[in-house]
């Protein structure tokens, strides 16, 4: 049930699929210019925003790999960046190049884009809309195994209802408007889904694989536990703490900020979850942040944000892919280590499976169906 880190996933073949899903921690190529505050300090000259290994070309070679060498049929990517979409072409280049096609929600700065092997796969709807394809697995001499464009669909919102209900009903927390700490981009809407879902006959193939064998299921994200603008930023103008900062000497006048105004930007950004974002600023500023270093052992902060859902009417779990090596995960969870770093790109650690098809469904509708 448990299949090595880094390995190439079951070649399975038409009977079966593999997928892995990842939060990749938003690309720093062309947006994301921040992602470097978020690495433990080397000691290296100009911190760590001049060493190589907070670089987008350091963080994709390293995605690159794990990706490229595990195969999946399936690659499901969430923050990905869409300033434009040729940044966000240049960042997945080496999927195209290895014969993926791909589809991305239409909304929102950091979005979900969806990956598929072309001589596998073939995309029969997007966006929540309903199939329009005959079938979604190709390769078989009447798909000939060539891939159809991706295009985005309208959303289905109606259609959406059934998709939750993993022992009773799933509440994710969607967020209906873009990052409040992005300019203009709260206005913008990014769910189009309801906040409830019922998935029907789903389970979760970590709590599978690990919990049926007596093993506690990893987590997906290890963080610390805690964990001026010039200073902090490189530039003054930008960052969430200017734009607070701005809005603060706006809201009196544009007089200079108060202790009151200052420790409000901050209260924000640790309302926001930004721990990190304020240990960076306050190690800037004073050259020693709060947080113990790393290697003092605390325990770090772990949770499990993400799952691979299956139904179990049309699958069968083979296996589940472990997504750290033992001596490497046991560096994260005795508090040696965090993420990201040098050996690892993002600040969540992927998970990946193996299934084999137990029905006969020969057409998305089919498949759609039995989600029903």
């Amino acid at each position: 049930m448990h299949l090595k880190p880094y390995d190439r996933l079951p070649q399975l073949g038409p009977s079966g699929l593999t997928l892995l899903t990842w939060n990749v921690l938003i690309p720093n190529s062309n947006d994301g210019w921040w992602i470097y505050k978020m690495y433990e300090p080397t000691g290296s000259a100009g911190g760590p925003a001049a060493d190589v290994h907070t670089t987008w070309a350091h963080r994709q070679g390293l995605m690159r790999d794990r990706l490229l060498e595990a195969a999946p049929d399936i690659i499901c990517l969430q923050e990905t960046s869409h300033v434009t979409d040729q940044a966000f072409a240049n960042d997945w280049a080496f999927l195209r190049e290895a014969g993926y096609e791909c589809a991305v929600l239409s909304r929102g700065r950091m979005r979900p884009a969806t990956f598929w092997k072309s001589s596998k796969l073939r995309l029969c709807c997007a966006d929540g809309s309903l199939p329009s394809a005959p079938s979604a697995l190709t390769g078989t001499p009447e798909h000939g195994g060539k891939a159809e464009p991706a295009t985005s669909a309208e959303p289905a919102a109606d259609k959406a209802e059934t998709a939750g209900k993993v022992e009773g009903q799933v509440l994710p927390a969607f967020r209906e408007s873009g990052d409040p700490t992005e300019p203009r981009a709260s206005e913008i809407e990014v769910t189009a889904k309801p906040k409830a879902q019922t998935l029907a006959r789903f389970a979760d193939a970590a709590e599978e694989a690990y919990g049926g064998a007596g093993e506690p299921v990893p987590p997906t994200i290890v963080a610390k536990e805690l964990a001026w603008l010039t200073t902090i930023n490189g530039v003054p103008t930008r960052g969430s703490e200017s734009r607070s900062a701005a809005a603060a000497r706006e809201a009196h006048g544009g007089t200079a900020l108060t202790r009151a105004d200052f420790q409000k930007v901050y209260a924000e950004e640790l309302a926001q979850g930004k721990f990190w974002g304020v240990e960076h600023d306050v190690r800037a500023v004073l050259g020693q942040g709060l947080a113990p270093p790393a290697g003092g052992g605390t325990p770090p902060f772990t949770a499990r944000f993400d799952y691979v859902y299956y139904s179990t009417s049309a699958l069968r779990l083979v296996g589940v892919q472990r997504p750290l090596e033992t001596a490497r995960m046991a560096e994260l969870l005795d508090g040696r280590a965090i993420l990201p770093n040098a050996w690892f790109p993002s600040d969540h650690l992927p998970v990946a499976a193996a299934f084999e098809l137990t029905g006969q469904l020969t057409s998305a509708a089919e498949a759609v169906q039995e989600l029903s």
